[in-house]
């Protein structure tokens, strides 16, 4: 075995029982392609989890001027994982760069007949980087339900920020907070 290649069909230890290591830290294990790994017992240790994670919701009705862009306040933190979320601001750790599933919610209110039209946004960094929007052109509703999921590609130190826009006839228009209608969620995939 020159190249310092191993064939075998079976390794176990010699008593049934016990833990057999497969490399050391530092080094790479490769499991080729076509290959398959089968599992007929408990798993650990594979794949990690799907941290960091976050989630936050309002926790108060928040006042938004029509045609406006608001920066929607999560005033109550359920899950932060790696203490990633604090100023309505979901900050990428360091070294935990890759692709998140980012999403958020927002119910709005604007009175009787009064919400023509919403968007929800997504600004990485400061900037607008994807949104979902909704116009009505009839039969305006008193509140809409708002919302966006999305795959995205950070890197460590990229900060995600949700914004609202509601257009609406009248002089109330809101963001609710009730039963967490209004939320902010994250988290890495693997």
């Amino acid at each position: 075995m020159a190249d310092g290649t191993l064939k075998v069909g079976t390794i176990t230890t010699s008593s049934g029982s016990g833990t057999i290591t497969l490399g050391q830290s530092g080094e790479t294990i490769t499991v080729p392609s076509g290959a398959t790994i089968t599992n007929s017992g408990t798993a650990t240790g594979f794949g990690g989890a799907n941290t960091p994670a976050f989630f936050a919701h309002s926790a108060s009705e928040q006042a938004v001027s029509s045609s406006t862009y608001t920066q929607v306040v999560f005033g109550t933190e359920v899950l932060d994982t790696d203490n990633a979320f604090a100023s309505n601001t979901f900050t990428v750790p360091s070294g935990k760069g890759g692709n998140y599933l980012i999403g958020a919610n927002i119910e709005y209110s604007a009175g009787a007949n009064s919400v023509y039209g919403w968007i929800v946004n997504i600004y990485i960094n400061g900037s607008e980087y994807v949104k979902h929007n909704s116009e009505y052109e009839a039969n305006y509703p008193a509140k809409a339900n708002a919302g966006i999921t999305e795959v995205l590609p950070l890197s460590a130190g990229d900060t995600v920020k949700i914004y609202g826009y509601l257009t609406y006839n009248g002089s109330n228009g809101k963001i609710f907070h009730e039963l967490k209608t209004t939320n902010f969620y994250g988290f890495k995939l693997l």
